[in-house]
């Protein structure tokens, strides 16, 4: 049975094992080793601009960081300790600014930002607070939910007051998880492009943003491959640290029974300020990507920036043909990208070995480890010779998408398929049941919902996709947020009304999407 489950793992895993080495594994040792040679590596230490940009990146990482923890951690103490009204609308507004596009997100923070804020090194970390407040919220939330409320009662009966209690107890317990949301939302914005681009400016440009211009501008492959390189180290020995620092805590801290939820308190004044002062900072930026995409200051109040996206730009292509390459780029990319996700996970479930399923695990998540713009750079590099010069390919930008998005139909899947019993596949196996048989009737119907989460989310991700697809779209064939970017690059308040309408469409997109595929029907009371 075992060495069955285990050549049944081999055969439905191969397909995405071979998508991965193909579509990323040689594309990164391809940016590698143009990183490696030329003296490029030398360059990052002898050109004061290169050494500029990398600093800045890490500087910049570090301020957001600490920014996000700063606003994060009380407004999720105040969310899962205290009965705020209008608690759950709010932490679910502070995922919207996450799942959407980074070029929406830039858009929409425009519309709020002062004009002298603007290309400057506060708008990317207010950008990247914004951003990233789901990560905290939602991580460190979940952490204050889950320490034992009696731990408390006891410290309380040994003397300890309100703040102590607070800072040994509670803190304490949430500690790694607040430095786990931490590592999460310092990685986003070490890989930061679409937020860098539109809201830096000059002398702040990320690593991100200085490979997409030495390539797309200069041609400077080297260099870029350099940076890539560098990136690519800075982003995987963080995520090893996590990952150890992740393990010892699990160690120490299990613990063999459950954990009592702590009940939620009677809002205070100051949790009501708080959960109620972040809704208003998520929101309104939202609100004001709607009003400026019907407001154009000469103007006035006007429709013409929604009527103007159907006129051709400068490419011969409009708006509305952006649209339409996006949706058809997002079927195939999510088809891609769940296809690949769904028999990996089914693969990985039918390994026998946990150390196998732990490696499989970590390889289909490395794509997450890398940017997307080093991911485009390399498809670009490796993909440009002789029979497979797939450089002009239509299918080159829903293939860089489904990369970027597998991993997150993986990480939803995965868990879904390990609640499947393996007890009861064997005994459907015994019983004399077809591995066919086995998957149709208990496999499936248990990751039926899974898929369809997953499906929205890929979709998501790749309507939004920001960084690879600036180098694998090509003109006439742009995709809706590089004709954002496009509009944004050409000052003049008309155009940034029409970003903002199209930022909208792909708001609302993306918006309904999540909305669909999560959404669970009631089922009628019998």
């Amino acid at each position: 049975m075992e060495r069955r489950r285990s050549l049944t793992a081999a055969l439905i895993g191969g397909l995405p094992a071979l998508f991965i080495a193909v579509f990323f594994g040689w594309p990164l040792v391809t940016v590698m080793r143009r990183g490696l040679t030329g003296g490029a590596l030398a360059s990052l230490v002898t050109d004061d601009r290169l050494r500029g940009v990398i600093g800045f990146t890490l500087w910049q990482a570090i301020a957001s960081t600490v920014l996000t923890a700063a606003i994060g951690v009380p407004g999720a103490y105040a969310l899962a300790r205290y009965d705020v009204p209008g608690r759950n609308l709010i932490a679910a507004l502070s995922s919207v600014p996450f799942v959407l596009p980074t070029v929406v997100s830039g858009v929409a923070l425009l519309s709020v930002l002062p004009d002298s804020w603007r290309r400057t090194v506060p708008a990317v970390l207010i950008g990247h607070v914004w951003v990233n407040l789901a990560v905290v919220i939602r991580l460190v939330g979940a952490a204050f939910e889950r320490i034992d409320p009696t731990l408390g009662d006891a410290a309380a009966t040994l003397g300890a007051s309100g703040r102590q209690r607070f800072r040994q107890v509670t803190l304490a317990l949430a500690a790694p998880a607040i430095a786990g949301a931490s590592a999460v939302v310092f990685l986003f914005c070490v890989t930061s492009f679409g937020l860098a681009l539109l809201l830096g400016g000059p002398g702040r440009e990320t690593i991100e943003v200085e490979i997409w211009r030495r390539t797309s501008t200069t041609l400077d492959l080297a260099t870029s491959s350099a940076l890539a390189l560098v990136q690519f180290v800075v982003v995987a020995a963080l995520a090893l640290v996590a990952a150890r620092h992740e393990r010892r805590h699990l160690t120490a801290s299990s613990s063999g029974g459950a954990v009592r939820p702590f009940p939620r308190q009677p809002a205070r004044l100051w949790a009501r300020t708080v959960v109620w002062l972040i809704g208003v900072v998520i929101a309104a930026p939202l609100v004001a990507l709607a009003v400026r995409s019907i407001r154009v200051p000469e103007r006035g109040w006007t429709l013409a920036t929604w009527r103007a996206l159907d006129a051709p730009g400068a490419d011969g292509a409009s708006a509305l043909t952006a649209i339409g390459v996006s949706a058809a780029t997002m079927s195939v990319a999510t088809v891609i990208a769940v296809g690949l996700a769904f028999g990996a996970t089914v693969a990985i479930t039918r390994l026998s070995h946990p150390k196998a399923q732990s490696t499989a695990e970590v390889v289909l998540m490395l794509p997450l480890g890398v940017s997307a713009v080093t991911i485009g750079l390399g498809l670009i590099l490796t993909f440009n010779r002789a029979w497979y010069d797939l450089r002009n390919a239509w299918i080159m930008l829903p293939l860089g998408q489904a990369l970027v998005a597998m991993p997150f139909a993986v990480r939803i899947l995965l868990p879904a398929a390990r609640a499947v019993p393996t007890g009861l596949l064997d005994s459907a196996a015994t019983l004399g049941a077809s591995p066919w048989r086995v998957w149709s009737t208990v496999e499936w119907p248990a990751l039926r919902r899974a898929c369809v989460v997953a499906a929205g989310f890929a979709a998501a991700v790749s309507l939004g996709e920001f960084g690879a697809s600036s180098f694998l779209s090509r003109s006439g064939r742009e995709s809706v947020p590089l004709v954002i970017g496009r509009l944004l690059s050409r000052p003049s308040s008309f155009n940034l009304a029409q970003a903002s309408a199209l930022a909208t469409v792909l708001a609302a997109a993306v918006t309904v999407i999540l909305t669909l595929t999560m959404w669970r029907p009631r089922r009628a009371a019998r």
